[in-house]
């Protein structure tokens, strides 16, 4: 199985942590992983700013990093939830990549995934308790589940929450956990 992962974080902290975990397990599975770190990434990733929605299909960027995403089984998002959502360079990944004609189509009155076949899983850090997140009260899960419906591809999500109490304890249980979310 051939996997996406893309971490939106910028420091070293608990979601870099989880993501070296989770990598470390999927290839210890067999998993052959894919890895885009967007704050780290060269060259940086920039933010979508096309006047021409079809000059997209020549970037050699987009191009590239839809290739990666054709390729894999799954896609694999971790982020910290900021201001009720992912980070904005998460949010603008998403955009970039994620375009009309290659992951979804909508020229009649009903939209079309063109992703089918494929899974996201979405593993997210937040200071508010998990259960705030998982009952809809803060629609992050919501959100990210309609653009991926939008695209055709099943989603799942893990949602790491009460950080802002966090122990070393328990965010070193935390990238433990994440290490074993990568074994499926």
């Amino acid at each position: 199985m051939k996997e996406l992962v893309v971490l939106a974080h910028p420091t070293d902290g608990l979601a870099r942590k989880i993501s070296e975990s989770y990598i470390s397990s999927a290839k210890k599975f067999g998993k052959e992983i894919e890895f885009i770190d967007l704050y780290r990434k060269e060259p940086p990733e920039r933010f979508l700013s096309f006047v021409n929605r079809d000059e997209a299909h020549f970037d050699p960027e987009i191009i590239s990093v839809q290739s990666m995403i054709s390729g894999a089984s799954r896609i694999t998002f971790i982020f910290p939830v900021w201001w009720y959502d992912a980070p904005a360079i998460m949010k603008n990944f998403f955009d970039r990549y994620f375009t009309k004609d290659f992951a979804f189509d909508w020229s009649s009155q009903i939209p079309k995934g063109l992703l089918k076949g494929k899974s996201v899983r979405f593993i997210m850090t937040a200071g508010a308790p998990a259960f705030i997140y998982q009952l809809g009260l803060i629609p992050v899960k919501k959100m990210w589940k309609a653009k991926t419906d939008l695209c055709g591809m099943k989603s799942e999500f893990h949602i790491f929450g009460s950080l802002n109490d966090a122990t070393d304890k328990d965010r070193a249980a935390i990238v433990e956990k994440a290490g074993l979310i990568a074994e499926n």
